[in-house]
């Protein structure tokens, strides 16, 4: 495995500093802070990675920009942002690491912002100029009800954890076949992270249908580590596993995400 370059794009780290939001849905039992990512990351040989803004702490990202301070060459970072904020400073952030933005679905509903208003329009521009993504964490449905609102961005989406098609239907679940064939249209990229939150799907019969919509240049691997809400799982060897693709076993699947992760995240 050490043999293997391997990039994180989803992992998450805080202390008992932050602040959780008040009546978010999940708190943590405990801090998990970026000392112990690290040494998972040591001790499983992966090189570098995406700290990824918890929904817990809404939009105070101090926690994140100050990891990606102490860890410039290691870390990038993806915030939960407030644009009226933010925008003032986002050429700072893009410098200290911060290379996008995301939504979580599932913990806030299945509206996004509306783009075309202020302040995103202006936040999105700048987005735009900072070659910035978004990354969405949402069910099969709510991805396929609001994927085509970020179209007119024109920038890159990330979808989160396979992009969680219903587990009654599997690859035949209506809404990700829908999110599959935006991924064939628009700059949409899949995530190969947290297979225990797919409710028993396999993810080796997800896969071959993710690569056939976005080739093996939109994958990206991540660990999720430390598994909020599903701690049981943090077997960081186990999250490392990804299914076999048949006629591609010449390069490691972790090898293309890694090499994908550095185009997106020039990390």
């Amino acid at each position: 495995m050490n043999s293997i370059h391997i990039v994180d794009t989803h992992c998450h780290a805080w202390d008992d500093t932050c602040r959780y939001v008040t009546g978010t849905a999940y708190t943590p039992r405990q801090a998990v802070p970026l000392d112990a990512l690290l040494a998972q990351w040591d001790k499983h040989g992966v090189a570098s990675g995406v700290l990824v803004q918890p929904s817990f702490l809404g939009t105070d990202n101090a926690y994140l920009l100050n990891a990606l301070s102490l860890n410039q060459k290691r870390l990038r970072g993806v915030m939960v942002v407030d644009p009226l904020r933010d925008l003032a400073r986002i050429d700072s952030l893009h410098q200290a690491g911060v290379r996008g933005f995301r939504f979580n679905l599932i913990s806030s509903g299945a509206a996004l912002p509306n783009f075309t208003q202020p302040p995103w329009r202006a936040w999105i521009r700048a987005a735009q100029g900072c070659g910035w993504h978004i990354v969405m964490a949402g069910s099969s449905r709510q991805l396929a009800e609001t994927l085509p609102q970020t179209a007119d961005t024109n920038l890159p989406v990330v979808i989160d954890h396979w992009g969680l098609p219903d587990p009654l239907s599997g690859t035949a679940c209506t809404h990700w076949r829908r999110c599959l064939d935006l991924a064939r249209r628009y700059p949409i990229w899949f995530k190969l992270s947290a297979p225990y939150r797919l409710n028993g799907l396999r993810p080796d019969a997800l896969l071959p249908e993710i690569i056939a919509a976005v080739g093996l240049q939109r994958v990206l691997w991540g660990s999720d580590w430390p598994c909020t809400r599903h701690e049981d799982q943090r077997d960081f060897t186990a999250l490392l596993r990804l299914p076999d693709l048949p006629g591609h076993d010449a390069v490691p699947l972790l090898q293309h995400c890694a090499a994908n992760a550095a185009t997106l995240y020039r990390i």
